[in-house]
């Protein structure tokens, strides 16, 4: 049997209409529902406000905020991210140091953020990323010493060689010592 996924919009309004339409005690319904009856109160009510809307989560964002930081101290923030492309510590020290209004480096940090000025490195917004795959094997090998273990109380340093082309591992083998002589015998 396929599991049901009943979105919490459809539970509220099921509980409104059980409690409304055939009426249902409000403590029944909400004992049934998993909800308390303090809930299920506040959605009757929304229901009543406006029985059109969708019963859905509101927003909880603050109608104002009294303080946040002015668009000019955000302006001056973003225009030195923009300039250097460097991030809130030292855009916090050279805002203080040009003697303007500073916020905190942690509200640097937000402005940022707020700003979708961080996340990215400049590398990845130039470039794109290239996968590089000879069309042919045994055209590269790739080679790589691994971190050291320990087998039989001696300490030995794993060497891998792939294919480039088919990333078939030719070699995975323990070596005493990651040196060129080494390294060249195995191979």
């Amino acid at each position: 049997m396929a599991w049901k996924e009943w979105p919490v919009a459809e539970q509220r309004l099921v509980l409104v209409h059980r409690v409304l339409k055939f009426k249902q005690s409000v403590s029944s319904v909400a004992r049934e529902l998993g909800v308390s009856r303090k809930t299920a109160y506040k959605w009757i009510a929304r229901h009543r406000e406006d029985p059109l809307a969708k019963l859905e989560d509101r927003s909880r964002r603050p109608k104002r905020s009294p303080r946040r930081s002015g668009a000019g101290v955000e302006a001056a923030v973003v225009a030195v991210h923009d300039e250097h492309r460097w991030g809130a510590r030292k855009i916090h020290r050279v805002l203080r140091d040009r003697g303007q209004t500073v916020p905190s480096l942690r509200t640097c940090a937000s402005i940022l953020k707020r700003h979708d000025r961080v996340g990215k490195t400049r590398s990845e917004d130039d470039a794109a990323t290239v996968r590089f795959e000879r069309s042919k094997p045994n055209q590269l090998w790739q080679l790589d010493h691994k971190g050291a273990v320990e087998i039989g109380r001696r300490r030995y340093m794993p060497l891998a060689v792939l294919d480039d082309h088919s990333r078939y591992c030719l070699c995975f083998s323990a070596l005493p010592d990651v040196t060129m002589p080494t390294t060249w015998s195995m191979l």
